[in-house]
């Protein structure tokens, strides 16, 4: 499944286990290329990127949610973003391709007990000079139809999908997925 993350698209773990599915998206603004900002970086941009700062930059705030579940900052994966986009260029440089705006969602479905950390912050190639977030709001709720509107079919998602039951069955021996 080439391309950007969209509603259909699996999330998953360095062992190819489906962590989540995108079931919906109203954004179609994400970038899984760029990662997070840093201290430096917001210091050089916003003139501040420490945690408590004006413009706290998306490692520190990750560093501390993680923390949080005894995770050391070793532990935190590459980063996902919503809500901005970014494209390669023929050059190959990566350039913005803005926010999805106001009201905006992405719906997931999580497959395997997870610790989502959020970092609210601009991404690293916002060009706006002006160090701009917007509120975020999360709800979690138990999902009821799963992904039957989603196109499993594709050889990717079915064999995240085997392992993922694999690991599952494994790691709760009588348990249903």
């Amino acid at each position: 499944m080439a391309g950007l993350p969209r509603a259909g698209h699996p999330l998953l773990s360095d062992q190819g286990r489906v962590l989540a599915t995108i079931v919906a998206d109203t954004s179609g603004h994400h970038d899984a290329l760029c990662g997070t900002t840093h201290a430096a970086g917001n210091t050089a941009r916003y003139g501040a990127g420490a945690l408590h700062s004006q413009s706290p930059s998306g490692r520190e705030l990750f560093k501390v949610a993680a923390a949080k579940h005894d995770l050391q900052p070793r532990d935190l994966p590459p980063s996902l973003s919503f809500f901005h986009g970014v494209r390669v260029e023929d050059d190959g440089t990566l350039a913005s391709t803005g926010t999805a705006g106001a009201g905006a969602y992405v719906e997931l479905l999580i497959h395997l007990p997870v610790v989502v950390l959020i970092a609210n912050t601009a991404h690293p190639l916002d060009p706006n000079p002006d160090f701009a977030t917007t509120t975020l709001e999360v709800t979690a709720w138990r999902a009821a139809g799963g992904l039957d509107s989603i196109d499993t079919t594709e050889p990717e998602y079915h064999r995240a999908v085997l392992n993922t039951e694999d690991a599952w069955a494994a790691a709760e021996p009588g348990m249903e997925n």
